[in-house]
């Protein structure tokens, strides 16, 4: 039997280079990335747009409120406004990972129906996180019934919820 010879890396960088069939799809791989970023911000724009208008500045939302934390009471409805009308699950997990820079109680059955009408884990995940971090009202019932699922039982617990 013979003994196989070790690959350096830079041997597989030029027979990866030389194979067309990897090119292509990487190509593609990274055509899709792009398509995804470009319906992402395409999502969050109305939302950036707004809270722009109010002196919050920023290209993003984690410009924002890298910038401009803790979120005030008319950031946060805007927030909460826009966690409603944008369908895809990333532009979702942006606007919830932004409330958990709120400044402000809010009203989180938003936050509830946004969990209740995904089967994202990520997106889901980030719910409750943000609700571990900001503790909104009107929604203690909705989380007793949850935490009655075992994995959410946990998942709270671990949270601080």
């Amino acid at each position: 039997m013979k003994k196989r010879q070790a690959m350096t890396a830079a041997d597989l960088m030029a027979e990866l280079q030389s194979d067309t069939r990897y090119q292509q799809e990487a190509r593609r791989r990274e055509q899709a990335q792009q398509a995804r970023q470009r319906v992402l911000v395409e999502s969050l724009t109305p939302c950036v747009t707004a809270l722009n208008a109010l002196g919050l500045p920023g290209d993003s939302l984690q410009e924002i409120t890298g910038s401009s934390a803790p979120l005030g009471e008319d950031a946060v409805a805007i927030l909460l406004e826009s966690l409603g009308g944008v369908p895809e699950p990333r532009a979702q997990e942006s606007i919830v990972r932004a409330l958990a820079a709120s400044g402000v109680a809010f009203d989180g059955r938003a936050l509830a129906r946004c969990f209740e009408s995904t089967d994202d884990p990520g997106l889901r995940w980030a719910i409750a996180n943000t609700i571990a971090l900001t503790h909104p009202h009107s929604i203690h019932d909705w989380l007793s019934e949850l935490r009655e699922a075992p994995y959410w039982e946990k998942t709270l617990r671990e949270l601080g919820q």
